[in-house]
């Protein structure tokens, strides 16, 4: 009944010329109207995060690694917890294939963790590192002795 006479009271005044709506107020609007204007958000531009998106940061607990040739590295990090991480070592002779060195998902703490065995032919120096945790990443380096 209150929204035929609102319905009623809008006709009558635009009928009447004036273009001016009457005031109405939350209670008002039908449910449904309401609903729908409160789900409409503004489209990003493709590749653009979400505002309310926050960007994984990845920590590393223990570099740089310094490791002998064939001797067994461990590069621990930690990032947001329940996070797939995947690492690169990349080498003089190009990214390591090293057994160990897999995608894997940090725990509910954020704690991840990789090993794996320096080849005893590894080239001695210091080689990149990087670690990708959602979308974010940070690099460090293994000397390698």
């Amino acid at each position: 009944m209150k929204t035929l006479i609102i319905a009623a009271a809008v006709l009558g005044v635009v009928a009447c010329g004036d273009t001016t709506a009457p005031a109405t107020t939350q209670s008002e609007i039908s449910p449904s109207t309401s609903a729908a204007a409160t789900s409409i958000a503004p489209a990003l531009p493709p590749g653009t995060a979400s505002p309310s998106a926050a960007q994984a940061v990845v920590t590393f607990l223990n570099a740089p690694l310094t490791v002998g040739r064939g001797s067994n590295a461990t590069l621990k990090a930690k990032t947001s917890p329940n996070t797939a991480c995947s690492i690169e070592v990349d080498y003089k002779s190009g990214p390591s294939t090293a057994a160990g060195l897999v995608t894997k998902t940090s725990d509910s703490a954020g704690n991840v963790s990789w090993t794996w065995k320096v080849g005893a032919n590894t080239t001695p120096g210091a080689w990149p590192i990087t670690v990708t945790c959602g979308d974010g990443s940070a690099e460090t380096h293994i000397n390698v002795t």
